[in-house]
């Protein structure tokens, strides 16, 4: 199983053959990117909280 299959599965699609239409493919990688971008958000959003300098909502939850 290839990395792309076990993502697609992951989201429960079909994997996507390249006879597969244009338009599936599109969408997908775009369920990727927007999970991708969310992954990331969530990561800096913790490591914020957890700095020093910590952002205005980390210091109200302490407080």
């Amino acid at each position: 199983m290839t990395s792309w299959e076990l993502i697609c599965q992951q989201f429960g699609v079909s994997f996507l053959r390249p006879d597969q239409s244009l338009q599936n493919k599109l969408w997908l990688t775009e369920v990727i990117e927007q999970w991708y971008k969310f992954l990331l958000l969530k990561e800096i959003i913790k490591w914020d909280t957890n700095a020093p300098h910590a952002s205005h909502w980390g210091k109200d939850q302490n407080s």
